[in-house]
């Protein structure tokens, strides 16, 4: 054996001798001293995960032959691991990378045992050839290397193999089932461990040297313990890095809590994945529903990969919400009740029995706007009680509009009763105001009305005036005008107010010869006219307080006209109301006297017709 290192020892050494940056006393390249890392993890990052750690080569994804070049513990798993496929043969020897046959299968390009490293690659540079000489140098030799030593040298191991290359070796090896000359009574190739002889080169509980036992699931090969082919030692047993949870891919290479080693890679079962460290089924988990990170809202559930929410809710804006009940969202989402409204049955309604109104809450028992329905009014002056428009305050409604029928000439004691020309209403009854009387279903101002001169029915002839009560041919009195046979003042009567004929509205009054709905300063509203209460006949210092016939109103008392003489009428009948002054002023007729030119007895109605005709022909 040492023989076979000298020669190999000067081979290398020769082939080396041309190179100036070699040690020669080291068999080291003397620039990688320097420079390369005996380190195990420098080396592996450096050179083996490089040109050696490709998948299906020695990477930690399915390594060739199981040998892993590449994850952390790769100490344990060649130092005297055996070389599968190269019989006797150690992975890495420490301290001796001759004997090593990780090294030597990169350094000769025909090695003993197999080809050379890396396959199909270009071979290593002899700087990182020398590199990883170096760092099987720097490995600690264990007392393993010196009892496998001591047994293959004493079984003849190797000078059988220096036999085959070196001539100086001049006996034949022993037979292989010949007595050990060292241990006397043991084969070749064994030695007595406890009293009996065994292979030390393959038996598990003397591997490689008496009482070295391999642990469970290894086996004896070439006197190392190594563990089963595709099987890798970790923590002192023999694992499947394809398919160990704690050891998947690499030794110490757990996966996590619900996951599986498949193809040394760490997986999921049962449809799950690994989200954050963990597995998970993304079809029900509400942290990562259909896809890992992607969270559900407050109050959602996760379902065959959706966020929903539960219990019939809607997701809206973010939040699960029951649009049955939400103001916010009420029947879907976004649509929100106004203030007041409550949510009912996904509908908008309002509280306390009111009714929903153009987006606003009324009670239409008693909204005036929206009287017993949405946009009924009531009318001006009404109110709304029990759904229905009333008036208040003993108004009645009339076309939609409340009024006072007890003072209304359009609607005298019910709706649609009007009252005549120059009528009033008066406690819900049409009547003609002071100075006028009720003749015909109007109003006639005895005074000056032609055809009711003096009373009711009793009219003047033709080219006669009704002046102060008394049919009289000629003008009519200062202030009056003729207006079909009657003397009117155009200042304040509503029949002939500006003008004979114009006629004011009911419930207005004639005031300066214009219709008016009230009297101007000086005048007093009397029944429907306009009248001058210090200087009006017909209303002398109060309304309807009429001068006698021929007497004037001056500061508001009758008297008689001062240097006139005493009016002799032509024939014609006095009412009996109007017998105050025959012929002069203050001179009363006896009952049953008329004044015709001084008190005279009455004549019938028909002679006072046919004599006020003659007396007319004769003029």
């Amino acid at each position: 054996m040492s023989r076979l290192l000298v020669c190999l020892r000067l081979l290398l050494l020769v082939a080396l001798a041309g190179c100036g940056n070699v040690d020669t006393d080291g068999l080291r390249p003397a620039n990688l001293l320097r420079s390369c890392s005996t380190d195990t993890a420098a080396l592996q990052r450096g050179l083996f995960a490089a040109q050696c750690g490709s998948s299906g080569c020695h990477g930690t994804d399915m390594p060739s032959y199981g040998l892993d070049l590449v994850s952390p513990g790769l100490e344990g798993r060649v130092i005297n691991a055996p070389s599968v496929g190269c019989a006797g043969e150690r992975l890495v020897v420490p301290g001796d990378p001759e004997r090593s046959q990780l090294y030597v299968k990169i350094a000769q390009s025909l090695p003993e045992c197999g080809v050379r490293m890396p396959l199909g690659a270009p071979a290593l540079d002899p700087e990182q050839v020398a590199c990883v000489a170096a760092w099987i140098r720097s490995l600690p030799a264990s007392p393993l290397d010196a009892s496998v030593d001591a047994g293959a040298d004493a079984s003849g191991v190797d000078a059988a193999r220096d036999g085959a290359t070196d001539a100086s070796v001049d006996a034949p090896a022993p037979p292989a089932d010949a007595p050990s000359p060292d241990v006397p009574g043991c084969a070749a190739g064994q030695m007595s461990c406890g009293g009996r002889c065994v292979s030390v080169a393959m038996d598990p509980s003397n591997c490689g040297a008496c009482g070295r036992v391999c642990v469970p699931g290894q086996s004896c090969v070439s006197g190392a313990c190594a563990c089963p082919m595709s099987q890798t030692l970790c923590g002192g047993a023999c694992v499947d890095t394809r398919a160990s949870a704690t050891n998947c891919g690499a030794c110490g290479r757990a996966c996590a809590a619900g996951q599986t080693c498949s193809a040394g890679a760490c997986v999921c079962g049962g449809g799950q994945s690994l989200c954050g460290g963990a597995c998970v089924d993304t079809r029900v988990s509400a942290t990562n529903c259909g896809a890992c990170g992607r969270a559900c809202a407050a109050g959602q559930t996760c379902a065959a990969g959706a966020c929903a929410c539960a219990g019939g809710a809607t997701l809206c804006s973010g939040a699960c919400v029951n649009t049955q009940t939400s103001a916010t969202s009420c029947g879907a989402c976004g649509r929100a009740c106004g203030v007041g409204h409550t949510c009912a049955a996904g509908v908008c309604a309002c509280a306390g029995g009111g009714t929903l109104c153009s987006g606003a809450c009324v009670n239409t028992q008693t909204s005036a706007t929206s009287c017993g329905a949405c946009g009924r009014a009531c009318g001006s002056g009404q109110t709304c009680s029990a759904g229905a428009c009333v008036c208040g305050g003993g108004l009645t409604l009339c076309g939609g509009v409340c009024v006072d029928t007890r003072i209304s000439a359009t609607n005298c004691g019910a709706c649609g009763r009007a009252c005549g020309s120059g009528q009033t209403c008066n406690a819900g009854t049409c009547v003609c105001g002071a100075g006028q009387t009720a003749c015909g279903g109007g109003c006639a101002n005895l005074q000056t009305d032609s055809t009711d001169c003096g009373s009711c029915g009793y009219a003047c002839g033709a080219g006669f005036v009704c002046n102060r009560g008394v049919c009289t041919r000629g003008a009519c009195a200062g202030g009056t005008s003729p207006c079909g046979g009657s003397c009117a003042d155009l200042q304040s009567d509503a029949s002939n107010c500006g003008g004979c004929g114009r006629v004011c509205g009911a419930g207005q009054t004639c005031n300066a010869g214009a219709c008016a709905s009230s009297c101007g300063a000086g005048t007093t509203l009397c029944g429907g006219s306009c009248a001058n209460l210090q200087s009006d006949a017909s209303n002398c210092g109060a309304c309807g307080r009429a001068c006698a016939a021929g007497q004037t109103c001056s500061a508001g008392v009758c008297a008689c006209p001062s240097r006139r003489a005493p009016r002799s009428a032509g024939l014609v009948r006095q009412p009996p109301e109007r017998r105050v002054e025959c012929g002069a002023c203050g001179r009363a007729c006896a009952a049953g006297q008329t004044c015709s030119a001084g008190c005279a007895r009455a004549l019938g109605a028909a002679r006072v017709r046919r004599a006020v005709s003659t007396r007319s022909l004769t003029r």
